[in-house]
């Protein structure tokens, strides 16, 4: 049962974690705007603004703190909720990471290191450590398979 749940805990992370951003994270400010603006659009009533008042309770308490990476998990999870998407552990931890390169912009003839970072510490307890597999694919519909492996071999690898 525990492998079975590392394995859909591995493979909701390898798809939630499709698309590559450059390097800079996303400020709490830009966070902030992203947030309310879902939140204004979800228009809420009933539960779903008890949860945004409790959520907003919750942002505010982590913003007089200074609790900058509570706040972007608050902040994601309140995006979720006006998206009418499901927030549990596996979800959290999933959202909680973010590719990383070194470089805003990449040249594709060279090697492109980027590594695998948390944004904020998720609730979800391992009992294990993970590992994961990359995949590298030719843009297009039809991709061909570049390269498979662990990260390691990945790196000499061009992109």
């Amino acid at each position: 049962m525990v492998r079975l749940s590392k394995f859909w805990v591995l493979l909701v992370l390898l798809s939630s974690v499709q698309i590559v951003h450059s390097q800079a994270r996303d400020t709490i400010a830009i966070m902030r705007t992203r947030y309310n603006t879902f939140k204004t659009q979800a228009k809420a009533t009933g539960d779903a603004k008890a949860k945004f008042d409790a959520l907003d309770a919750d942002i505010a308490r982590a913003a007089r703190l200074g609790r900058t990476g509570e706040l972007r998990r608050l902040y994601t999870q309140g995006i979720a909720l006006a998206q009418s998407r499901p927030w549990n552990a596996d979800v959290e931890f999933t959202s909680s990471l973010a590719l990383q390169t070194d470089h805003t912009f990449v040249d594709p003839t060279a090697p492109a290191p980027f590594r695998l970072a948390q944004i904020y510490t998720p609730s979800l307890e391992l009992s294990e450590p993970l590992s994961m597999r990359v995949t590298l694919q030719k843009p297009g519909a039809n991709g061909e398979k570049l390269n498979s492996g662990p990260s390691a071999s990945i790196a000499s690898q061009p992109a």
